[in-house]
């Protein structure tokens, strides 16, 4: 008899689906808000429409259909035993299909835009520069990233394949070993077929799977390695013996050499060796008493050890304006920096609100079902059970760490590396079914589920399509200067060339952003949105040769950031157009004062100015200090000559247009 408290209500699961089905609704009414649902509002038309019809549709016949015998038989299906042993390879076959056909067509997630220059290379390497990284085992915080990185080109080298061919194979190969691992623990663990089909959509159409799609990027290894050690956990629990203890300690060691953060997972081996091996102790150490007191408060006292006394990181100013160490940053500070990086430090809502986007990124259908069991299933389980114990405790380790990282390119943009903790969302999901599976599953969570996956289609859909993905980077660059700040400008540029639109098309993009954008534009410091108007300034003054029209963008974009080097090189360069030589002047004395583009450069442009404008004394003093650092450049000097000579100097502004 299954206790009255996990016989839930039919209106408290539809509440429950209402919630999450409110979030994707919320996605598609205001996506620049809601990125981690917004998905299906990048959907060319009529093809949103279409969906959300038949998610429509789908919710609204399981939420009237009443639950009928023959679920259960469903359920109870028997596969032939051949079947079941080839089904996770037939799985794993066909996503491998379709990751290898349908890729992020263009990558800026991550690290990925630093690879662009490199992909079409083919690297030169050796066996013995391969073994080299392969048995060092480097102690710094991106070892593991430089190492799968080296083992990119080392593959790229031996088949005589671009390293962009490498990423795809490596990508490909990983998500096709992790859906096949997947699929395995789900048969292993689950005998409800209706939860097996559940649990494999919570897996496979998750939104971190585009870890496996083409991404240029170290994840996908690092993600197959966690699901490892995490379902070898789970077996080594039902079967326990020397072999499989030692096999996870393999695991745990090729985890953290591929990633620091594998380190997270190295209290559930030792507390599990530990039992194994010293087998008194093993009651009281699987408990969450001893994990909580052991574990969890220890680890966090050591965290917030590090976090004020060692990097400092409570008071850390975020900025990315010069070259950090790797350690820099590594934190989000407790205080919010000065303006305009204040919008986002450790508990403001801002980083509250992508944390919570960030979880439809790990699976939605995952988190409902976690909450289906946990509200309606909680007396049915065994709190102490060992795997969840230890799952649990392993989750509460990934989720601490990355509440308090530093998504130093924007939650949004640095998805994969926030991605980690998934794994070990998705096992313990499947676990807490397994311990409640006997109960009837409600039509209205089947199509809830049902529906998330729905949802989730269209995230791997959109990164297949220019148009599409650039404006949901449009809509990402948005939501970023409203928070985390950094890298708007740079990005932007991505989402609006990405698309290949007409200019008409493409400057009424920027006009919306400009205009979305100036109500939290902060005037003198706004880096970003001076950069904005900057970009679009250089636009007309360069292509289209409208240097009264640039002008206007400029001014402006001074108005926001005066120290932006590039704009005060677009604003002398303006004013030289015009014939504004004075004015001109001035801002190429700012040049040399920020050393833009080089000093060398700067001074150039500061004698051309000042001999346009007549201003003879001011070329002469200029030319002088120039020729004190370089003596050797012969036309400097015969200017500098000149003007102390006065001689023909009306004629010296033209040796400039000679020099090459």
């Amino acid at each position: 008899m299954i206790p009255k408290d996990t016989q839930p209500s039919k209106a408290g699961v539809i509440l429950l689906g209402c919630i999450f089905i409110c979030c994707y609704v919320m996605g598609f009414a205001f996506p620049d808000w809601w990125w981690g649902t917004h998905f299906v509002a990048f959907l060319p038309g009529p093809w949103d429409i279409v969906l959300l019809a038949i998610i429509g549709i789908l919710l609204t016949i399981s939420w009237i259909t009443p639950d009928h015998p023959w679920l259960q038989k469903i359920a109870a299906i028997s596969f032939p035993r051949l079947l079941e042993r080839w089904l996770p390879v037939l799985v794993a076959v066909l996503m491998m299909l379709f990751m290898a056909n349908f890729p992020i067509i263009f990558d800026i997630y991550g690290d990925a835009y630093r690879f662009g220059p490199h992909l079409k290379e083919v690297s030169q390497h050796s066996w013995t520069e391969f073994f080299q990284v392969i048995l060092s085992f480097d102690p710094s915080l991106w070892g593991g990233r430089q190492m799968i990185l080296e083992c990119v080109a080392f593959f790229s080298w031996l088949f005589q394949v671009t390293n962009e061919n490498a990423f795809d194979i490596m990508n490909i190969v990983c998500g096709g070993l992790f859906t096949g691992v997947w699929i395995y623990f789900i048969l292993d663990t689950v005998k409800n077929r209706v939860w097996q089909v559940i649990l494999t959509l919570a897996g496979l159409t998750a939104p971190f799977m585009l870890n496996f799609f083409g991404h240029f990027e170290v994840y996908a290894p690092v993600l197959l390695l966690e699901l490892l050690f995490l379902v070898g956990l789970v077996l080594f629990n039902k079967r326990p013996d020397t072999k499989k203890v030692l096999g996870l300690l393999i695991l745990l060691l090729v985890n953290v050499k591929l990633h620091k953060f594998g380190i997270l997972l190295a209290p559930a081996w030792l507390i599990i060796a530990t039992g194994y091996f010293f087998k008194r102790f093993s009651h009281r150490i699987h408990t969450w008493k001893f994990v909580g007191f052991g574990v969890l408060a220890p680890s966090l006292a050591a965290g917030l050890i590090v976090y004020f006394f060692v990097l400092g990181d409570h008071r850390d100013d975020r900025s990315l304006l010069t070259e950090a160490l790797s350690l820099d940053h590594l934190f989000l500070p407790l205080f919010s920096p000065d303006p305009p990086l204040n919008r986002y430090n450790l508990f403001s809502p801002n980083h509250f609100f992508d944390l919570f986007n960030l979880l439809f990124f790990w699976s939605p259908v995952a988190i409902l079902v976690l909450l289906y069991v946990l509200i309606f299933h909680r007396r049915s389980i065994d709190k102490n059970d060992r795997n969840l114990v230890l799952l649990g405790m392993t989750m509460a380790l990934f989720m601490v760490a990355f509440f308090a990282i530093n998504p130093l390119l924007s939650m949004p943009m640095d998805w994969d590396l926030f991605s980690l903790p998934a794994p070990a969302l998705l096992v313990i999901t499947t676990i807490l079914v397994s311990k409640t599976e006997n109960a009837p599953v409600p039509m209205p969570l089947i199509g809830v589920a049902l529906s998330l996956a729905l949802f989730c289609l269209p995230a791997f859909a959109i990164h297949t399509s220019p148009a599409s993905l650039s404006y949901r980077l449009e809509s990402l660059c948005i939501w970023n200067f409203r928070s985390y700040y950094e890298w708007t400008a740079r990005n932007t540029g991505y989402a609006l060339n990405l698309a290949g639109e007409d200019e008409a098309t493409y400057t009424q993009r920027k006009s919306r952003i400009l205009k979305k954008l100036k109500p939290y534009a902060l005037p003198k410091v706004d880096r970003e949105y001076a950069n904005l108007l900057a970009e679009e300034g250089r636009h007309l003054l360069r292509t289209k040769k409208q240097p009264e029209a640039a002008l206007a963008f400029l001014d402006t974009a001074y108005y926001y950031y005066p120290d932006l080097n590039v704009n005060i090189a677009y604003l002398m360069e303006a004013h030289f157009r015009l014939k504004q030589f004075r004015t001109a002047f001035q801002y190429s004395q700012k040049m040399l004062a920020l050393e833009y583009p080089d000093i060398r450069q700067a001074y150039m442009a500061v004698m051309h100015c000042a001999l346009e404008a007549g201003m003879y004394a001011e070329a002469l003093e200029y030319s002088s200090e120039y020729l004190a650092q370089w003596p050797e450049d012969e036309k400097i000097r015969e200017i500098n000559f000149r003007l102390l000579t006065g001689k023909d100097l009306d004629a010296l502004k033209y040796k400039f247009k000679l020099r090459e």
